[in-house]
């Protein structure tokens, strides 16, 4: 890694908070109901989330933690479940969470807990290098084995 992308991985585990929810549940046991958050940045009322599967209150506008695994291939297409509004570059995710504004009642007490970030511009840069960076994979980026995809007969 470069050392911008070592300063944004120390960001990430540290002062930007960004580990408190994106973690790999694999490694670290964390539990269902961890994995799934409202982060506030939009109002839940169109649509509920996670309410939908469960039925609970609790649970609305909630949705899943995505990984950030080639999270640099995923933004053309948006990086928030709807792919709208805060979630269409790392750059507007980055100032969502740096000055968060809560637009639904039901926003998630980690969401809540990070208040302002206070990053500077230089951390902020920093941080989006290593997300988009190195969390990306080579081969994916190229549409290499085993990120290629196969021709089907019907293609051909």
């Amino acid at each position: 890694m470069t050392d911008a992308q070592v300063r944004g991985w120390e960001l990430f585990k540290g002062d930007a908070k960004c580990i408190r929810c994106h973690v790999q549940p694999v490694l670290h046991g964390v539990d269902e109901e961890s994995l799934f958050a409202n982060l506030g940045l939009v109002d839940s009322s169109g649509d509920t989330g996670r309410q939908q599967h469960t039925g609970l209150e609790a649970d609305r506008g909630k949705f899943k933690t995505p990984g950030l695994r080639n999270v640099g291939l995923r933004e053309p297409a948006g990086l928030l479940h709807d792919g709208a509004g805060d979630g269409r570059s790392l750059e507007l995710i980055m100032e969502a969470y740096n000055n968060p504004k809560q637009l639904d009642v039901n926003t998630d007490e980690r969401m809540l807990a990070s208040e302002t970030l206070n990053l500077t511009e230089a951390q902020i840069s920093d941080l989006i290098d290593f997300m988009r960076n190195a969390l990306t994979d080579p081969r994916a980026e190229a549409n290499a084995y085993p990120f290629d995809k196969p021709t089907l007969n019907s293609e051909r």
